[in-house]
């Protein structure tokens, strides 16, 4: 019987161990992917000029969260200026000034946006290489089970 829950815990053990390192690894390629997929659209909001003179891109999630921060409160100020802008006439597409306004404020909620899933994918990926490590610790701890089981003096 122990050697049959030895058996088990074996299984266990070796289905964890595979699990933890596919987590990881997944995890690391996905943040791999998302870094040099932000290095392609070279943004540098939030990065100080020294930085930006030496080649650094947002490329990481707290330098994607400052950006975000920024790009949040320039939001906050077009969409504020544009309804004093509006009054109660409402939005006139033959107005120039109210069309900039208004491609402004895409163009800055889809950075924002873009910016904000970047830190919550680097979140995720960040929270699949912690699984997978634990998932690691616990197929070796299953391990060391399944080797006390098998040696134990009930085999």
């Amino acid at each position: 019987m122990v050697r049959i829950l030895s058996g088990i815990v074996v299984i266990m053990a070796v289905v964890s161990l595979g699990m933890g390192i596919f987590f990881i690894t997944q995890g690391a390629t996905k943040a791999d992917l998302i870094k040099s997929e932000m290095r392609i659209d070279q943004v540098t909001i939030g990065l100080d000029e020294d930085a930006v003179a030496n080649g650094e891109l947002v490329d990481s999630a707290g330098e994607a969260k400052a950006a975000v921060d920024i790009m949040m409160e320039l939001r906050r100020e077009l969409q504020y200026n544009y309804i004093v802008l509006l009054g109660e006439g409402g939005f006139d597409p033959t107005n120039l000034t109210h069309l900039s306004y208004a491609q402004g404020l895409g163009e800055t909620l889809d950075t924002e946006n873009y910016l904000s899933l970047a830190v919550l994918a680097f979140g995720v990926t960040e929270m699949f290489m912690a699984i997978g490590g634990f998932m690691v610790a616990m197929g070796i701890a299953l391990g060391a089970i399944s080797i006390a089981l098998f040696k134990s003096k009930e085999a």
